[in-house]
């Protein structure tokens, strides 16, 4: 008897945790090492630039990018210094400097998007690049995984290399500090299968560290 109460006890314990818990918000990271940037071609930018990467956001962002059972978060400010992280990864390999000086490029992330899918979980965001002349680029971009984190980890380095071969990116670095007039609209993400996943897509350049 005395066993069989412990036992019921321990259950209704179990189950007001999973609910409690449950109904908590899951907080959505990314992880700038998960994936590499997948670079078509080597960068080649012109005279070693030295360039200082910032965030735009001064203090944590939370935002909800899905809403159901449990909702999803994600603090944009980490989010965007993920993507320092990885472009100035991808600059320091081609030669530039990264280090406070007259070129400024200030990033910022936003419009994260996850939701739950029938075989894999759809992510997407956008990534913002405004340089020191006060022009910008802004490239938008989405992965399939099989989880959340992994959906935004791969939509994060699609993101980033979009920029890194963005016309005016390059010629702000490369040039004398001015880049072309004007903003560049957000280019589109590629369109995916919905059978696809991250790995499938990139032929295998996805690969975790």
């Amino acid at each position: 008897m005395i066993g069989g109460l412990r036992t019921a006890k321990n259950a209704a314990a179990l189950s007001l945790l999973s609910v409690t818990f449950g109904c908590a918000p899951l907080q959505i990271t990314s992880n700038p090492d998960a994936f590499p940037v997948p670079l078509v071609s080597p960068l080649s930018l012109r005279g070693n630039p030295s360039v200082e990467l910032l965030n735009a956001y001064k203090a944590q962002t939370q935002v909800k990018i899905f809403l159901g059972g449990p909702t999803w978060e994600a603090d944009l400010r980490q989010y965007t210094q993920s993507a320092i992280t990885l472009l100035g990864r991808e600059l320091r390999n081609s030669g530039a400097t990264i280090a406070p000086s007259g070129k400024t490029v200030v990033l910022r992330v936003h419009n994260v998007q996850a939701a739950p899918g029938a075989f894999l979980i759809p992510g997407s965001l956008v990534l913002d690049a405004e340089y020191g002349d006060g022009t910008r680029s802004s490239v938008a971009e989405q992965d399939n995984a099989s989880t959340a984190w992994r959906a935004v980890d791969g939509a994060m380095v699609r993101a980033v290399a979009k920029l890194l071969v963005d016309e005016r990116f390059q010629a702000y670095l490369s040039g004398d500090g001015r880049s072309a007039p004007g903003v560049r609209a957000p280019q589109p993400p590629a369109t995916r299968a919905p059978g696809r996943t991250d790995m499938d897509d990139l032929d295998g350049l996805l690969k975790p560290k």
